[in-house]
């Protein structure tokens, strides 16, 4: 407190306590003085973001801009040792993490006052430095506002008037740090940390660069350079001993260069308060695990189908990837509507029709001009829904799981259009046979959508213990056995198709739709290989499924179940409605009843001795099958968590331990099913 200061303070802290006790739990007060805003400012959310470290400095001191703190000689421009190089470079990256985590610019990257003019500096290594994490932050934030798939809490695009020095051309900045690792490399003391950071620069640079301009023939040179830069990444180390206390206790630190209340007048009123930079060894990680990321997107060109781009973005996006690699895969794969990787979409997914089930709805059907409007009309249609869902996948999980019900709803209207194509089609054949080549194309992509939607409410933790009856009961009576069917009629079509084409070949008869086929042969070789893993996969999930309904009804049955004790809000009806009203919008299929569900748990839930036999041969079961399944990825986590469920499930029926002891955990590793453990 100021000594100047003549106002009279008053402890009211008895007062206060007392009077806050009768506010009941949630409660707030609110009058004239003191309103939401304020209130909202005064509690502390326990979140990372919202409560971004903040300190109270109650000696308030001269805020130095960088001008200011080098005329004082507080902070080093020249002669500036390798080592503290190395130091200020690697928490200038740390600040980056900070950044991508969704916080702001001017409390991470520019709280280094060297960021602010690096025409200042007079160390050529060191402004090189500076300038090339300019550039890069400024890649970065190019790469996720061109995107366009980050919400609020992943990043903040405001750059406050920032400046990342853009007149320097990229070949120039490139230049730049090749000169100043010649430098640094023909000194008589080289440092090598210091030389592998430049390397790191000036290579991740060249990468960022190489992605921004879309060519392929650039992307597809980069495994080698990321290989290279992960191979450097390894070699950092930490340069303890330099300590960063400073700024962890008093929010400054001019021997690096970082001041949090630089910027703090552009932040909106509130208590001073600055953000706990990120470890040095979470900085490593991230960066590596990005160039990881990398690794995967460089791949998109490797293979380009329909079912491969869907699968490629899924797998980046059910990594938790970062928003900057999610973003990136999104730009490369962004272009004009209709165009994807060079390829039109149209033709993708003409190609994986044909490829999934049959070329018949491309074949001699298409020389009726009815029919041929028809089927074009699909394609044309059918753009939106996959674009749609290649978009959704570069979303946060949050957010992912809101797009795949719109995407759901796009392709039930889509579903509508292929059951009409497959009318005109079947009206042409001679065939008196009727299959839905479109329209079970277009289901099982639809039930894939649905199951991964279902699936995420258990990584996104938004079922409760005895919500996990009805999600696993819809699951193992409904959207496993439609996927698995799918799949099934899907591969036996297509396996007919080639056996018949085959025929044909061994003939000697030389059509020109057998000669087009041998465009496709490679392509289906590989999808029925596939095919059959994934067949495998899903008998695996449908195993687990039912292992996880059987175990829960026999626990209804002893009451283990936690249950909701006000009546008032103990609808059961109602939640299970609204847990599947975003996915049950096909015409084509009865949605999920309620009353089903009763009539299908009342019968069995008494059969408590049976229900824990049915689920313990279950999880062996799956277990069992996904041991088979090696080239299926996290096959080896699921056989792991089916083995811990069945020992657990096992003690259960033995009535070696009581189910009263029993709990759901949630594992990263098995992100989408709960792992059963005893308290």
């Amino acid at each position: 407190m100021d000594d100047t200061d003549s106002s009279t303070w008053v402890d009211i802290s008895e007062e206060f306590l007392a009077a806050s006790s009768h506010l009941k739990l949630g409660e707030l007060i609110h009058c004239e003085t003191f309103g939401l805003y304020d209130a909202m400012s005064a509690i502390e959310l326990m979140d990372e973001k919202m409560d971004v470290g903040m300190s109270l400095h109650a000696n308030p001191r001269e805020i130095l801009n960088f001008s200011d703190a080098v005329e004082r000689g507080l902070i080093l421009v020249e002669n500036i040792p390798p080592d503290l190089q190395v130091a200020i470079f690697d928490k200038i990256l740390c600040s980056v993490v900070n950044w991508m985590d969704g916080q702001t610019l001017a409390q991470t990257l520019f709280s280094c006052l060297y960021l602010h003019n690096p025409g200042l500096v007079k160390d050529t290594t060191f402004k090189a430095m500076c300038f090339g994490l300019l550039r890069m932050a400024e890649l970065m934030r190019y790469f996720i506002i061109e995107a366009r798939v980050f919400e609020e809490e992943d990043f903040q695009q405001m750059c406050f008037n920032f400046s990342f020095h853009s007149a320097i051309t990229d070949k120039s900045l490139l230049s730049i740090l090749k000169e100043a690792i010649d430098i640094s490399t023909r000194a008589v003391k080289n440092n090598m940390q210091c030389i592998l950071r430049l390397q790191f620069l000036h290579q991740i640079l060249s990468i960022l660069l190489a992605l921004k301009s879309k060519q392929e023939i650039e992307i597809r040179r980069l495994p080698q350079s990321i290989e290279k830069i992960l191979y450097k990444l390894v070699k950092f180390e930490e340069q303890s001993q330099y300590s960063f206390e400073d700024f962890k206790t008093k929010g400054f630190c001019y021997q690096f260069g970082f001041d949090t209340l630089i910027n703090q007048r552009l932040l909106p009123p509130s208590f001073p308060e600055y953000n706990i930079l990120y470890t040095w060894k979470t900085m490593i990680t991230f960066f590596q695990r990005f160039l990881e990321d990398l690794k995967i997107i460089v791949k998109v060109f490797d293979d380009v189908s329909l079912d491969s781009v869907i699968s490629l973005c899924s797998n980046l996006s059910s990594s938790n990837s970062s928003v900057l690699s999610r973003s990136m895969l999104q730009y490369v794969l962004d272009s004009p509507h209709k165009i994807l990787l060079g390829h039109d979409v149209a033709d993708l997914v003409k190609e994986s029709v044909i490829t999934t089930v049959s070329k018949v709805p491309f074949g001699d059907c298409l020389q009726d001009p009815t029919v041929c409007k028809v089927v074009d009309v699909f394609l044309q249609k059918s753009i939106n829904s996959f674009v749609h869902i290649i978009r959704a996948f570069g979303n946060n999980r949050a957010r992912l799981r809101e797009q795949l019900a719109m995407a759901h709803y796009e392709l039930a209207q889509l579903q509508m259009c292929a059951d009409a194509t497959d009318n005109a089609i079947m009206s042409y054949s001679e065939d008196s046979t009727h299959l839905s080549y479109l329209s079970s194309f277009v289901f099982l992509h639809n039930v894939r959508i649905m199951m991964n939607y279902v699936l995420m409410g258990f990584e996104l933790k938004l079922y409760s213990d005895h919500e996990y009856l009805m999600i696993f009961w819809y699951l193992s009576e409904y959207l496993i056995n439609w996927n698995l069917s799918l799949q099934r009629n899907c591969d036996e079509m297509s396996r007919s198709e080639n056996l018949e084409n085959g025929n044909h070949y061994n003939e000697g008869y030389r059509s020109s739709h057998c000669r087009k086929d041998k465009k496709f042969k490679k392509l289906r070789g590989k999808r029925e290989e596939q095919n059959q893993y994934t067949i495998v996969h899903l008998q695996g999930l449908r195993h687990m499924f039912i292992g996880y309904y059987r175990l829960l009804l026999a626990l209804k049955h002893t009451n283990t179940i936690p249950r909701i004790t006000q009546e008032i809000f103990n609808n059961e009806e109602l939640r299970f409605n609204r847990r599947f009203e975003q996915i049950g919008m096909l015409n084509s299929l009865a949605p999920a009843r309620y009353d089903a569900y009763k009539e299908a748990t009342c019968s069995a839930q008494n059969l408590e001795c049976q229900n824990f036999l049915i689920s313990l041969q279950s999880f062996q079961n799956a277990k069992c099958v996904f041991e088979r399944s090696p080239m299926i990825s996290s096959s080896e986590n699921y056989s792991n968590l089916a083995k811990t469920n069945m020992i657990v499930v096992k003690l259960l029926h033995n009535k070696l331990k009581p189910p009263s002891s029993l709990r759901f955990d949630h594992n990263p590793l098995y992100p989408h099913l709960p792992l059963v453990k005893f308290k």
